[in-house]
């Protein structure tokens, strides 16, 4: 699976679903009481829906559902095939998520894809989880946590994925984590439910981003 991530895959990170008090802290979510939807649940998923395809593969950088014990299977209503890179809020219930995406990436572990070679590097924290790739002319730390985190955030998690980035010579990290906070740095995209349309979007659209700046 991990070897079929390329520039059309799509990308999303911290859906929160039921998260009752994200929308206090992200009021950016009021949206879709204005679209009329009847949940926030409803909303998020057909969002998803209205771009993903069954056939799709999207990566989730984490932060799925709040208790996924309970709310983890609403996966099921949502197209492509996923990866899920374990995020703070999904910890607790990895062993859920594995019956309901395609690969589960946890316990401080980073995947490296090298053409159709796949190794591993364990990290320090289990939360520092991610995959590398290159694609096009940036090689791609994806996670969870940004490698430079807002001032004062800085972590034992950052610390190690920051050790990872540097260590295999990446040139990108794309990121969730801090919802609709922005990071003026060159090295980093947030591609956090808020920086994104509520939508999943593709690594390619992320690319051009950079590109353009």
């Amino acid at each position: 699976m991990l070897r079929k991530i390329n520039e059309n895959t799509y990308v999303i990170g911290d859906t929160h679903l039921f998260h009752n008090n994200i929308i206090k802290y992200e009021p950016l979510r009021r949206k879709y009481l204005e679209e009329g939807a009847p949940s926030h649940e409803d909303w998020l998923i057909d969002r998803w829906n209205s771009v993903v395809r069954e056939t799709d593969l999207v990566l989730h950088l984490g932060d799925f559902a709040f208790k996924p014990h309970l709310y983890a299977e609403y996966a099921l209503f949502m197209n492509g095939k996923k990866i899920l890179i374990i995020g703070n809020h999904d910890a607790k219930d990895i062993s859920v998520y594995k019956d309901l995406f395609e690969f589960v990436i946890s316990d401080g572990t980073v995947w490296i894809v090298r053409n159709n070679q796949i190794t591993y590097l364990k990290t320090h924290h289990r939360l520092a989880n991610g995959i590398v790739k290159t694609i096009g002319e940036y090689k791609i730390l994806f996670s969870h946590y940004p490698i430079y985190p807002p001032e004062g955030e800085e972590s034992p998690v950052t610390e190690e994925l920051k050790k990872v980035f540097e260590k295999l010579n990446c040139n990108l990290n794309i990121h969730g984590h801090i919802h609709s906070k922005e990071l003026n740095n060159p090295l980093l995209i947030n591609a956090s439910v808020e920086k994104i349309d509520f939508k999943p979007v593709k690594i390619k659209e992320l690319i051009d981003r950079v590109r353009k700046r």
